[in-house]
């Protein structure tokens, strides 16, 4: 008997939990109470991720990379991409969360037309705004460095996300670029042949 599961078997058990269910593990209000002191002088708390919110964006970034559209639904409908996000924001100096949520929005992003719903989830929907998000992380940073506070943790994941974008951007009208290419060769070509 075949004990994997599939990304099938995965969609319709994400089916099957209630919606927002998955996201909550992520902004559960005893979350708010894990603090540990800064090294500042005096001790001021500072919130901590944790390894369960740490683990559960590990879940969600294997999810996304299964690239299945049945399972992307259902993390679309769970929100749990936009909770990611969140906490990714929210703990600017935890590396590991930063690793995982740039990869799934990478791999979302980079994921062709297949990938179309989630995309367009990430970079038009409220709940994501993941283009306005970027743009307030180099607001933020460039204040951030301008006051001495140095650079945001997570700048360099941020930058690798924005790259995603520009070549998903770059990528998605192909036949747009070869007919400009193509009306730019037919018009300026004649000249250019009498020359050789």
């Amino acid at each position: 008997p075949d004990t994997l599961a599939t990304p099938r078997h995965l969609a319709a058990i994400l089916s099957s939990l209630p919606p927002g269910r998955m996201s909550s593990m992520l902004s559960n209000p005893i979350c708010s109470s894990w603090v540990r002191p800064s090294p500042l002088s005096p001790p001021l708390p500072l919130p901590v991720l944790g390894c369960t919110r740490l683990k559960v964006s590990r879940v969600v970034e294997s999810l996304v990379l299964l690239a299945d559209a049945g399972v992307d639904e259902q993390l679309e409908r769970h929100g749990v991409v936009e909770k990611c996000l969140d906490v990714m924001f929210e703990f600017e100096d935890a590396s590991l969360l930063h690793q995982s949520v740039a990869n799934m929005l990478v791999h979302a992003l980079e994921g062709g037309p297949s990938r179309l719903p989630l995309q367009r989830h990430l970079l038009l929907s409220p709940p994501c705004s993941l283009l306005r998000r970027l743009l307030d992380c180099f607001e933020g940073n460039d204040r951030d460095v301008a006051d001495g506070r140095g650079r945001r943790g997570y700048m360099g994941h941020v930058i690798i996300v924005c790259q995603a974008v520009v070549h998903a951007c770059a990528d998605s009208a192909p036949d747009d670029a070869a007919a400009d290419d193509d009306s730019s060769s037919s018009s300026g070509g004649g000249g250019g042949g009498g020359g050789g």
